[in-house]
């Protein structure tokens, strides 16, 4: 599995020690032959509750997206 860069050392170590195969931490984008290449996805997303109609957004911070509804 890779690991994005951020997490805390004593994550990983636990990771490890319940049997994952970890790699990294990676910084999830880098350079490639046709761009940018990504380890890691994005996502935007809006949930609308079946009971009350309310929307609730969210958008990955990595992304120059964002999530609206109305």
């Amino acid at each position: 599995m890779s690991l994005e860069t951020g997490l805390a050392p004593e994550v990983i170590e636990r990771l490890k020690a319940m049997g994952h195969k970890v790699v990294g931490p990676v910084t999830g984008a880098g350079p490639s032959a046709g761009g940018m290449e990504f380890t890691f996805g994005r996502a935007q997303l809006i949930v609308r509750d079946p009971g009350s109609g309310v929307l609730c957004a969210g958008s990955d911070g990595r992304a120059d997206g964002c999530a609206m509804g109305w």
